[in-house]
């Protein structure tokens, strides 16, 4: 748990709290807060969701772009110029 001068962050509280109930309904299973393997689960679900934008804009160029243009590899290109790293 982040300390802060007032006290403690109500948002990592939330976000395990949160996490435990879909883990619960998912898997079964609840963590303890700030355990090792809750704050791994929370870091996955950051990084996935800071992606989103950039995979729904990959999959707009998959579909807006011609066939021709995906197989000679040119759809790679525009991505790596719009720098999205996740591929």
């Amino acid at each position: 748990m982040t300390k802060h001068s007032s006290g403690f962050d109500p948002c990592s509280i939330l976000k395990s709290a949160a996490s435990n109930v879909t883990s619960a309904f998912a898997l079964n299973e609840s963590y303890d807060f700030a355990s090792d393997e809750q704050i791994k689960i929370l870091e996955w679900v950051e990084n996935y969701l800071k992606n989103v934008p950039k995979i729904y804009f990959s999959m707009g160029l998959n579909t807006l772009l011609p066939k021709f243009l995906i197989r000679r590899g040119l759809s790679r290109k525009i991505i790596t110029i719009f720098k999205l790293g996740f591929l």
